[in-house]
Parts: C-alpha cells; sequence; structure tokens
C-alpha cells in the first residue's frame, strides 16, 4: 500500500511503501529489497543470495532455466 508518510530510513517526506514494520521511499525500499534477497536460498543449488526472479545468477543463467525458443 503507497501513502503519503515519512521514510523511516531516509526521512524524505511524501509517496513511501508501507512494509511490515516501516514506511520506506522507493530508493530505500529498493535496497530493503535486495538485502532480503542477498539473504535467501536459492532453490535451484542452495547457496545465498538470489536475484529478483528467485534464483540464484549462476542457476538463473544455466541452459536449464533458459527460455527455450518456440518450434
Amino acid at each position: 500500500m503507497t501513502v503519503i508518510h515519512e521514510c523511516s530510513q531516509c526521512g524524505y517526506q511524501g509517496r513511501v511503501v508501507e512494509t511490515a514494520d516501516t514506511y520506506l521511499c522507493e530508493g530505500c525500499y529498493e535496497l530493503y529489497q535486495s538485502e532480503e534477497r542477498a539473504a535467501e536460498i536459492c532453490p535451484g543449488c542452495g547457496t545465498e543470495g538470489i536475484n529478483d526472479t528467485g534464483l540464484c545468477y549462476a542457476c538463473e543463467n544455466s541452459p536449464e532455466h533458459m527460455p527455450q525458443p518456440d518450434c
């Protein structure tokens, strides 16, 4: 939910994103999401750190997970 409030991280006043426990501006929210993904485990190989696709960089770029062309 987006509301007009103050970012708990940097103090920006205006449009922010409400998380479970804080309000974050768009820039701080992007950093928050990156930190969350860095702590998650890749379901493909079990290493720590995933991209926004839900996989680590290696699994995301492996031939097994690459989109296949239509024949």
